[in-house]
């Protein structure tokens, strides 16, 4: 199966909780089964799938690694991107112009961010499913474009 795999999740999946970063017990409870479950998710479609992903998406996984919440060295950072660019399972679509403006038209028409949408737009006729935790992804802006919107956390969140 095709499928496309939003940021947070390869977030969730490669940066390990700590608890001293967390207000409460429940919140890093919440936090390490959210990171567990990615992980497991991600191993999954990386052995399964084919999984596409545009240009921005891979700075984007890059940038939330190593500059947002809990972050990942830079150099290790830099290495998990590598090695997503060198899987076998996973094709990489370069943003062009038309897909700016596509993604600036429907930013403003829905007013959320063009970030998701420079994800999702240059991939969205390769895929059978996305995979989101993102509650934007579950405006018919986005949803018109693939067939098929799940989550594998079970937690919609406002990223």
């Amino acid at each position: 199966m095709n499928v496309f795999i939003d940021t947070e999740i390869w977030a969730f999946a490669y940066k390990e909780p700590k608890r001293e970063l967390f207000a409460s017990d429940e919140d890093f409870k919440k936090a390490v089964r959210y990171h567990a479950t990615a992980r497991s998710f991600l191993e999954e479609k990386l052995t399964k799938d084919r999984i596409y992903m545009s240009t921005h998406q891979l700075a984007e996984i890059y940038h939330v690694l190593s500059y947002r919440g809990i972050k990942l060295p830079k150099q290790t950072a830099k290495t998990i991107i590598n090695s997503i660019i060198r899987s076998d399972r996973v094709v990489i679509v370069d943003v062009k112009r038309a897909h700016f403006n596509e993604a600036l038209e429907r930013s403003v028409r829905s007013c959320i961010h063009i970030w998701d949408f420079l994800c999702i737009i240059p991939v969205k006729d390769k895929v059978d499913v996305t995979y989101s935790m993102d509650k934007h992804f579950l405006h018919r802006e986005i949803r018109s474009l693939v067939p098929r919107v799940e989550n594998p956390i079970g937690e919609w969140r406002i990223l």
